[in-house]
């Protein structure tokens, strides 16, 4: 029973530490939130820039200097087919293969490569709203930044609105 339980403690360790060295020791980590759509997201601030906020205030984008590019952003809900519309609209215009697609209730995610890009999108549907994170990065920058994915997907937070 120790010697699993050590065993098990060991591996998330070892998990945990591999996580940390591909997103580099030296990866500061920032938070962004958004009051008009209620939602929080985390990113890489020493791997991307972010650009100013657009006039209607509905999320940012961020920029790196390899060529990767992230957009978290939110999207009211419309009355006119809901989430799976909105998935089919978004697949709809993706530059490429997708090879990877996962739905619950609330939420959808697919992956996949194109002009030389690995993208990746989640999008939760809340309280009438949808909040969307969107990366494409180099195919050859993918050690770097899948972990990074792994991440911002962990940590993006949606909330109750105020209103």
């Amino acid at each position: 029973m120790i010697r699993s339980l050590f065993a098990a403690l060991a591996t998330l360790m070892l998990c945990i530490g591999g996580v940390a060295r591909a997103a580099g020791p030296e990866t500061q980590w920032r938070d962004y939130s958004n009051a008009r759509f209620a939602f929080a997201a985390c990113y890489p601030a020493s791997t991307f820039k972010m650009e100013p906020p657009p006039a209607i205030d509905d999320g940012r984008s961020f920029y790196s200097r390899d060529g990767a590019e992230l957009d978290v952003f939110g999207s009211y809900f419309g009355a006119d087919g809901g989430l799976a519309k909105e998935r089919a609209d978004e697949e709809r215009n993706v530059e490429g293969s997708i090879n990877y697609r996962a739905a619950g209730t609330d939420w959808f995610v697919y992956s996949g490569s194109g002009r030389g890009k690995i993208f990746y999108n989640k999008t939760i549907l809340r309280d009438g709203r949808f909040v969307s994170l969107a990366i494409k990065y180099p195919v050859a920058q993918r050690a770097k930044y899948d972990p990074i994915v792994r991440r911002m997907v962990a940590c993006l937070k949606v909330f109750r609105p105020a209103f």
